[in-house]
């Protein structure tokens, strides 16, 4: 939930229990059974645990001096007062303004079915799996079943009464199977009934800005579900990222269903929108103080209901140079991205059995053993050579170049055998294995080797620069091109460091236009970008 979020819902104004007011009869409608009238009469304390319908024990206090046997009335007048000597201040004037104050969560829930908030035995099954109190921090529990909005001062937003959230999750209409993203996650309880009511085969998503509120949202789903054996069987897993929904992902996920726990923009409502899959599906989202229902049909067309008046926080729109920043990084992140270097492994990694040795790969003085069927299956150039026909196909000795050393041949042997670099090397030598991996058309070892040498780039703490260096004129030789854009970025970023470096000057001037390149194409797209957004086109667009 954002900051501020506070609802109005007219038609939802609760009056106390009337257990609390004056009676001006006995009979069991006024909340007094049987058992209590003649408790009363005989002046002697009950068990309610013994009663029907009671919870834990809770012994009453002995008949007043003053009060005479047989007073029923004057016996209900201190029942009631010191029933209120054990409310907290909030918890009298919530009782003063008419709203209801439920005793636990099954309390809570029987009130929301008595007034029609929840409808469907399916939602409120969600209710009863996913108590608020799971939800509220410690410091706030006195309120978690009172049937206001809580504000959470030291997180920063708000968590909505409850009959809003079983408003907005009856008109949801969720079942299993679907995909729902949750924005304004807040403390993940509408996140958690989401869950419980797509089930395993659903997918749920929260989003918050607040690094706070994510926090707490992950601690919460995970204690529910490590608490309560029904959550656990029958919800499914739920992803909670700090994001504001309006910025670009890396990955363009779609939902059936959208939940907003803010006041957002009418202008903003058709990103909301492109956020649903092509079957279409249903937001909830609070517009100009009134809760709306989208409905997006499978042929596009879009019908809206108001389901009540209400007062949120506003949802946070980032700024448009925020908006340029965060597309340019996802945009260099997708041209950096080496591709997944753990599909590469799992295709190297031998199949089969491969015991013993049939050949040798053979330097200047020295012979590493190896195996055919093992070369066959992680080299182009070893397999296109076996199945060549010609007289060396069936050589017992595989010569390699003068300029790869035995440590390399030995790197490479062990990648064929186990389908990953060996641990330990250094980048000097994860180059030279690149380079092998290139001349043996090894491209599962390519892969490894760019991922390799990215990790070191990044985690170097001395010497960075003169790395980026050595590796831009690696992967510009040998044409490594993922190894080459996250080089020329990482340049780029540190350029002033990296040009007074040592090693700049012997780049070749094609290498030196590499960077410059690079660096124009990167202020090209931050002034298009920046240009779209004074024009009002970029917040349109699909992120």
């Amino acid at each position: 939930m954002d900051p501020n979020d506070e609802h109005v819902a007219p038609a939802h104004r609760i009056e106390l229990d009337t257990a609390s007011e004056d009676h001006d009869s006995g009979d069991e409608q006024d909340g007094i059974s049987s058992e209590e009238d003649q408790a009363a009469e005989e002046g002697r304390p009950v068990d309610r645990g013994d009663l029907e319908g009671g919870e834990a024990p809770e012994i009453e206090p002995q008949r007043p001096e003053h009060l005479e046997p047989g007073d029923l009335r004057g016996w209900m007048r201190f029942r009631h007062a010191r029933a209120i000597e054990r409310l907290n201040s909030e918890q009298i004037l919530h009782a003063m303004l008419g709203i209801h104050v439920a005793r636990d969560n099954a309390e809570l829930v029987e009130h929301l079915r008595d007034t029609s908030s929840l409808r469907s035995e399916e939602v409120a099954a969600a209710f009863q799996a996913c108590p608020r109190g799971s939800f509220v921090p410690s410091e706030y529990s006195a309120q978690a079943y009172v049937e206001t909005p809580i504000r959470i001062e030291a997180l920063g937003f708000n968590i909505s009464a409850p009959h809003m959230h079983a408003m907005c999750l009856e008109r949801l209409d969720l079942r299993p199977g679907l995909r729902v993203l949750d924005v304004g996650c807040g403390c993940g309880a509408v996140t958690a009934m989401c869950a419980f009511l797509v089930g395993k085969t659903g997918a749920v998503t929260g989003v918050d800005i607040l690094p706070k509120a994510v926090e707490l949202s992950r601690a919460n789903l995970a204690n529910l579900a490590s608490s309560s054996d029904e959550y656990h069987q029958r919800a499914c897993d739920c992803s909670i990222l700090e994001h504001n929904v309006f910025l670009p992902r890396a990955t363009a996920e779609r939902y059936d269903r959208i939940h907003v726990g803010a006041q957002c923009p009418e202008e903003k409502v058709p990103n909301l929108l492109r956020l649903l899959g092509e079957e279409g599906g249903v937001v909830i989202v609070p517009v100009d103080s009134e809760l709306r229902a989208i409905t997006k049909h499978t042929d596009g067309r879009l019908t809206t209901e108001a389901l009540a008046q209400v007062r949120f926080g506003d949802i946070v729109v980032p700024s448009d140079a925020k908006l340029v920043l965060e597309t340019l990084k996802m945009q260099r992140a997708a041209e950096c991205e080496v591709p997944s270097v753990c599909a590469s492994a799992s295709a190297a990694a031998p199949s089969g059995e491969h015991t013993g040795s049939d050949c040798f790969l053979v330097g200047d003085g020295w012979r590493v053993p190896s195996r055919k069927s093992l070369l066959r299956e992680c080299s182009q150039h070893f397999q296109a050579r076996f199945d060549s026909g010609m007289r060396d196909a069936d050589a017992d000795e595989l010569h390699v170049p003068e300029h790869i050393r035995r440590e390399t041949i030995e790197a490479f042997q062990h990648f064929a055998q186990h389908g990953e670099i060996p641990c330990g090397l250094s980048a000097e030598e994860v180059s030279e294995l690149a380079q092998a991996a290139v001349f043996f058309n090894s491209q599962a070892l390519s892969l490894l080797c760019e991922d390799n040498l990215v990790r070191k780039l990044r985690s170097c703490a001395k010497g960075a620069e003169e790395l980026a260096v050595r590796l831009l004129i690696l992967s510009d030789e040998i044409g490594l091109a993922h190894l080459r854009n996250v080089v020329l970025d990482w340049i780029v970023d540190n350029y002033a460091a990296v040009s007074n470096s040592y090693d700049f000057k012997i780049l070749s001037g094609r290498q030196v236009s590499l960077v410059a390149e690079r660096a124009c194409c990167l202020y090209s797209r931050a002034v298009s970008l920046l240009e779209e957004s004074v024009d009002g086109h970029m917040h349109d667009k699909e992120v």
